[in-house]
């Protein structure tokens, strides 16, 4: 009887299980991980992201692309920081899904419009190809926007938690 009780007990405790919950933490950690590595990567790469900025089909001028090599890992780094916390949290995935509209419309004019194709990726991400880069932003934008929708569903039902 005591096998039966337990499994009554384990089954009821599957059943109790806010999957919305589980996934909107795979993701907050996800992103956190992604946006922080890929900060940290820029920053410790030294000089490696101005020349990218420098070669990439910007047109950029010397100053700008100063300003990019830390503009963006510290806005990545703030992104990252923002969905720590539940205050911020909605706007920081508004955030991200934003970086990668950016990023989706960057590889793709990358891919269809220029021969030449520099990239200023790090770490890991560099390995891909251009048309994983466009599927890669893309997957990261949808996964933002569940999270943003999740993190807004929580937000409606119980205002008190921000």
């Amino acid at each position: 009887m005591k096998t039966t009780s337990n499994h009554r007990m384990q089954a009821s405790h599957f059943r109790s299980i806010n999957y919305s919950r589980v996934l909107e933490a795979i993701l907050l950690y996800y992103f956190i991980l992604l946006l922080s590595y890929a900060a940290l990567s820029k920053i410790t790469e030294g000089n490696s992201l101005y020349t990218s900025l420098i070669n990439a089909p910007l047109y950029l001028s010397a100053k700008l692309a100063a300003v990019g090599q830390w503009l963006i890992p510290i806005t990545e780094l703030v992104l990252a920081i923002s969905i720590s916390f539940k205050s911020t949290r909605r706007i920081g995935y508004l955030g991200i899904a934003l970086l990668f509209i950016l990023l989706s419309v960057y590889t793709g004019w990358i891919i269809w419009f220029l021969p030449n194709k520099p990239c200023s990726c790090g770490g890991l991400i560099s390995l891909l190809s251009w048309k994983q880069h466009v599927v890669f932003n893309l997957v990261n934008l949808i996964l933002s926007l569940v999270a943003w929708y999740l993190t807004k569903r929580e937000v409606t039902a119980n205002p008190k938690t921000i």
